[in-house]
């Protein structure tokens, strides 16, 4: 019997850094390099379907919207990302230290799921201010 070929749609899958982080850099030799921890070899990583509530690695693969430090960069960016069909929680902190939040979080286990998601948002801030 010969090979057998998968027809349809494959399921989605991301690169993910043995750091955990799924954001690259792509660079001007063609190489490429994660956001959170410089590595440049996509040997140290592994490819993961995407799924919700994913543990294929341990952790959850987590995205820093940094757009070369450039404030509307990351602004514009949000924007664009606020409107897709599968966000599940918006957060917004003001200068003057007024916090805004939207999320669609009404069971225990969606309300756990939600701050989850702050941690890792903590830990990405913490990241940056190594």
């Amino acid at each position: 019997m010969g090979d057998v070929t998968q027809i349809g749609p494959r399921p989605d899958v991301i690169f993910v850094c043995n750091c955990g982080c799924s954001t690259w850099r792509l660079l001007q030799d063609g190489a490429i390099e994660c956001a959170a921890c410089d590595n440049r070899s996509t040997t140290t990583g592994s490819w993961y379907t995407v799924q919700p509530e994913a543990k294929e690695f341990g952790g959850e693969p987590f995205q820093d919207v940094r757009g070369n430090d450039s404030i509307e960069f990351a602004r514009s960016r949000i924007e664009r990302m606020s409107g897709d069909a599968d966000v599940r929680l918006i957060a917004i902190a003001r200068a003057n230290g007024s916090v805004h939040l939207w999320a669609d979080a009404e069971t225990k286990k969606q309300v756990k799921w939600t701050l989850r998601r702050f941690k890792e948002a903590a830990d990405l801030l913490k990241k940056r201010m190594r």
